[in-house]
Protein backbone atom coordinates (compact mmCIF):
# COMPACT_ATOMS: atom_id res chain seq x y z
CA UNK A 1 0.00 0.00 0.00
CA UNK A 2 1.31 3.44 -0.87
CA UNK A 3 2.22 5.89 1.86
CA UNK A 4 2.80 8.96 -0.32
CA UNK A 5 -0.36 10.61 0.98
CA UNK A 6 1.50 12.10 3.95
CA UNK A 7 3.39 14.75 1.94
CA UNK A 8 0.94 17.60 2.55
CA UNK A 9 1.20 19.47 5.85
CA UNK A 10 -1.26 22.37 6.08
CA UNK A 11 -4.92 22.81 5.24
CA UNK A 12 -5.94 25.03 2.34
CA UNK A 13 -7.84 28.29 2.29
CA UNK A 14 -11.60 28.49 2.79
CA UNK A 15 -14.14 29.12 0.06
CA UNK A 16 -17.88 29.57 0.38
CA UNK A 17 -18.42 25.83 -0.23
CA UNK A 18 -15.85 24.89 2.41
CA UNK A 19 -17.54 26.93 5.11
CA UNK A 20 -20.48 24.54 4.84
CA UNK A 21 -18.33 21.74 6.29
CA UNK A 22 -19.48 19.51 3.45
CA UNK A 23 -17.32 16.56 4.49
CA UNK A 24 -17.16 16.95 8.28
CA UNK A 25 -17.99 13.29 8.93
CA UNK A 26 -14.49 12.32 7.68
CA UNK A 27 -12.59 14.86 9.79
CA UNK A 28 -12.32 12.53 12.79
CA UNK A 29 -9.97 10.34 10.73
CA UNK A 30 -7.41 13.09 10.05
CA UNK A 31 -4.11 12.12 11.61
CA UNK A 32 -5.20 8.56 12.47
CA UNK A 33 -2.14 6.34 12.03
CA UNK A 34 -3.68 2.90 11.52
CA UNK A 35 -6.16 1.45 9.02
CA UNK A 36 -8.87 1.17 7.97
CA UNK A 37 -9.75 4.90 7.83
CA UNK A 38 -7.05 7.59 7.88
CA UNK A 39 -6.41 10.92 6.25
CA UNK A 40 -3.62 13.48 5.94
CA UNK A 41 -4.11 17.22 5.38
CA UNK A 42 -3.50 18.76 1.95
CA UNK A 43 -2.21 22.31 1.62
CA UNK A 44 -3.55 24.93 -0.74
CA UNK A 45 -0.01 25.17 -2.13
CA UNK A 46 -0.10 21.46 -3.07
CA UNK A 47 -3.44 21.94 -4.83
CA UNK A 48 -2.19 25.03 -6.68
CA UNK A 49 1.05 23.30 -7.74
CA UNK A 50 -0.82 20.26 -9.09
CA UNK A 51 -3.31 22.47 -10.96
CA UNK A 52 -0.37 24.32 -12.52
CA UNK A 53 1.16 21.02 -13.60
CA UNK A 54 -2.01 19.67 -15.22
CA UNK A 55 -3.08 23.03 -16.66
CA UNK A 56 -6.62 23.25 -15.26
CA UNK A 57 -8.47 23.39 -11.93
CA UNK A 58 -9.64 20.48 -9.84
CA UNK A 59 -13.44 20.16 -9.58
CA UNK A 60 -14.85 22.40 -6.83
CA UNK A 61 -16.02 19.61 -4.52
CA UNK A 62 -12.67 17.81 -4.75
CA UNK A 63 -10.95 21.04 -3.70
CA UNK A 64 -13.32 21.30 -0.75
CA UNK A 65 -12.53 17.69 0.23
CA UNK A 66 -8.80 18.43 0.05
CA UNK A 67 -9.25 21.52 2.24
CA UNK A 68 -11.61 19.97 4.80
CA UNK A 69 -10.19 16.44 5.00
CA UNK A 70 -7.17 15.91 2.75
CA UNK A 71 -6.26 12.58 1.21
CA UNK A 72 -5.85 9.06 2.54
CA UNK A 73 -7.83 5.85 2.87
CA UNK A 74 -11.40 4.95 3.78
CA UNK A 75 -12.06 1.20 3.85
CA UNK A 76 -14.75 0.71 6.53
CA UNK A 77 -18.05 2.56 6.44
CA UNK A 78 -20.22 3.12 9.51
CA UNK A 79 -22.67 0.44 8.31
CA UNK A 80 -19.90 -2.08 7.55
CA UNK A 81 -19.44 -4.76 10.22
CA UNK A 82 -15.77 -5.16 9.28
CA UNK A 83 -13.16 -3.60 7.04
CA UNK A 84 -13.81 -4.09 3.35
CA UNK A 85 -11.18 -5.78 1.21
CA UNK A 86 -10.57 -2.71 -0.91
CA UNK A 87 -7.88 -0.05 -1.26
CA UNK A 88 -10.19 2.99 -1.34
CA UNK A 89 -7.36 5.50 -1.62
CA UNK A 90 -8.35 9.13 -1.98
CA UNK A 91 -5.48 10.48 -4.05
CA UNK A 92 -3.62 13.65 -3.18
CA UNK A 93 -3.26 16.43 -5.75
CA UNK A 94 0.37 15.52 -6.51
CA UNK A 95 -0.57 11.89 -7.16
CA UNK A 96 -3.37 12.95 -9.49
CA UNK A 97 -0.97 15.19 -11.40
CA UNK A 98 1.62 12.37 -11.64
CA UNK A 99 -0.98 9.95 -13.02
CA UNK A 100 -2.16 12.48 -15.60
CA UNK A 101 1.13 13.85 -16.88
CA UNK A 102 3.64 11.03 -16.44
CA UNK A 103 3.01 8.21 -18.93
CA UNK A 104 5.75 6.20 -17.16
CA UNK A 105 4.05 6.43 -13.73
CA UNK A 106 3.98 2.87 -12.43
CA UNK A 107 0.49 3.33 -10.94
CA UNK A 108 -1.03 4.50 -14.22
CA UNK A 109 -3.25 2.01 -16.07
CA UNK A 110 -1.52 0.48 -19.08
CA UNK A 111 -4.29 1.80 -21.36
CA UNK A 112 -4.19 5.29 -19.81
CA UNK A 113 -7.36 7.22 -19.00
CA UNK A 114 -10.37 8.21 -21.11
CA UNK A 115 -10.00 11.65 -22.72
CA UNK A 116 -10.67 14.43 -20.21
CA UNK A 117 -10.73 12.05 -17.22
CA UNK A 118 -9.10 12.74 -13.86
CA UNK A 119 -8.44 9.84 -11.49
CA UNK A 120 -9.14 10.69 -7.84
CA UNK A 121 -10.02 7.42 -6.08
CA UNK A 122 -7.71 4.39 -6.15
CA UNK A 123 -9.51 1.05 -6.37
CA UNK A 124 -6.24 -0.92 -6.52
CA UNK A 125 -4.51 -2.69 -9.40
CA UNK A 126 -4.13 0.58 -11.38
CA UNK A 127 -7.90 1.04 -11.49
CA UNK A 128 -9.49 4.36 -10.49
CA UNK A 129 -12.79 6.14 -10.18
CA UNK A 130 -12.82 9.23 -12.37
CA UNK A 131 -14.01 12.81 -12.61
CA UNK A 132 -14.30 14.87 -15.79
CA UNK A 133 -13.29 18.35 -14.59
CA UNK A 134 -13.94 20.17 -17.87
CA UNK A 135 -17.37 18.65 -18.46
CA UNK A 136 -20.79 20.14 -17.63
CA UNK A 137 -20.81 17.87 -14.54
CA UNK A 138 -17.26 18.14 -13.16
CA UNK A 139 -18.13 16.66 -9.75
CA UNK A 140 -19.90 13.53 -11.09
CA UNK A 141 -18.06 10.27 -10.35
CA UNK A 142 -17.52 7.60 -13.02
CA UNK A 143 -16.16 4.07 -13.17
CA UNK A 144 -12.75 3.56 -14.77
CA UNK A 145 -14.37 3.09 -18.19
CA UNK A 146 -15.50 6.72 -18.03
CA UNK A 147 -19.03 5.96 -19.18
CA UNK A 148 -20.81 4.54 -16.12
CA UNK A 149 -21.83 7.16 -13.55
CA UNK A 150 -21.45 6.04 -9.92
CA UNK A 151 -22.65 9.28 -8.27
CA UNK A 152 -23.95 12.58 -9.57
CA UNK A 153 -21.59 14.53 -7.29
CA UNK A 154 -18.57 14.02 -5.06
CA UNK A 155 -20.64 15.00 -2.05
CA UNK A 156 -23.14 12.24 -2.86
CA UNK A 157 -20.25 9.82 -3.49
CA UNK A 158 -18.59 10.56 -0.15
CA UNK A 159 -21.92 10.44 1.72
CA UNK A 160 -22.51 6.89 0.38
CA UNK A 161 -18.87 5.91 0.96
CA UNK A 162 -19.12 7.02 4.59
CA UNK A 163 -22.01 4.58 5.08
CA UNK A 164 -20.65 1.63 3.05
CA UNK A 165 -17.03 1.64 1.91
CA UNK A 166 -17.70 -0.47 -1.19
CA UNK A 167 -21.11 0.92 -2.21
CA UNK A 168 -19.72 1.86 -5.65
CA UNK A 169 -19.43 -1.82 -6.60
CA UNK A 170 -23.22 -2.05 -6.86
CA UNK A 171 -23.93 1.53 -7.97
Amino acid sequence: MRETFGRAKVRGQETREQKSNMFQQFQKFIGVESPPNRFWPVSAQDVNAAESQIGYAFPSQLKVFFAEVGCGFYAQGVEDSKRKNCVNGILGPDEIADLLIDPECELRPYEGFPAGAMPFFDLGNSSYLLLFPNSPTPNAVYRSNGSTCVSNSLQEFYDHLFEQADFYLSA
